[in-house]
């Protein structure tokens, strides 16, 4: 399969409670702050990341998760946050890296005309998990968890991956130096043994709208 470049920006899928489902005017902060992961859900993501940061991943997941709005949000719904860890940047020890592996399973809905997974939506899920990655690290550091917005996703396709294929897909920061972020992925089939695609991608912090000054 051809090698595919794409300069996307991302839109945040924000709501995802269900009483605020039918709103477009959603306070993210004040649901970050509120919203609680059931103990059995956190319990259930291994890794040496701290429980603050596992469970902040599991809440920038569920604000993508927007049932009714959004793009794509029952698919976001599917994708499972299996593994939150720090770990150490092999070629630079004593910079931390975030790493969040998750899982999805390629449905129906899932695919082009070929009954393969769609390069578009491959792209979508690497969007959303690779920014749990660097929610991660933020939040481990004590910093801002939002990730910001996408500027750019160089994407690779190796192979293809059919309807009931089990895809894991491995995300790892490779830097949080304001105003650029950036993250690479790698998306394996488990069942077939197999590379599906890889991407860089790069993000920076969306920009406050600014008040308008009238002039007299």
């Amino acid at each position: 399969m051809p090698s595919s470049s794409r300069s996307i920006t991302h839109v945040p899928h924000a709501i995802s409670l269900a009483e605020l489902s039918q709103t477009r005017h959603f306070d993210l902060d004040a649901y970050m702050r509120s919203h609680t992961i059931l103990p059995e859900k956190l319990s259930a993501v291994s890794g040496n990341a701290p429980a603050n940061a596992k469970e902040v991943a599991l809440k920038w997941l569920s604000v993508y998760r927007a049932k009714g709005t959004g793009f794509s949000g029952h698919i976001a719904d599917s994708i499972r946050v299996t593994e939150a860890s720090i770990i150490s940047n092999p070629e630079e020890p004593s910079k931390d890296e975030g790493r969040v592996v998750c899982e999805i399973e390629v449905t129906e809905d899932m695919v082009n005309d070929n009954g393969q997974l769609h390069e578009g939506c491959a792209i979508y899920f690497i969007d959303e998990c690779s920014t749990l990655a660097l929610s991660v690290l933020l939040e481990s550091k004590g910093l801002n968890s939002d990730g910001g917005v996408s500027q750019t996703i160089d994407t690779t396709f190796h192979s293809s991956a059919p309807v009931g294929a089990k895809l894991r897909i491995v995300n790892i920061s490779m830097g949080i130096e304001e105003p650029m972020f950036c993250t690479r992925s790698e998306v394996w089939d488990d069942k077939g043994h197999k590379l599906i695609a890889t991407a860089v991608q790069t993000k920076m912090r969306a920009s406050r709208a600014k008040t308008a000054t009238a002039k007299l």
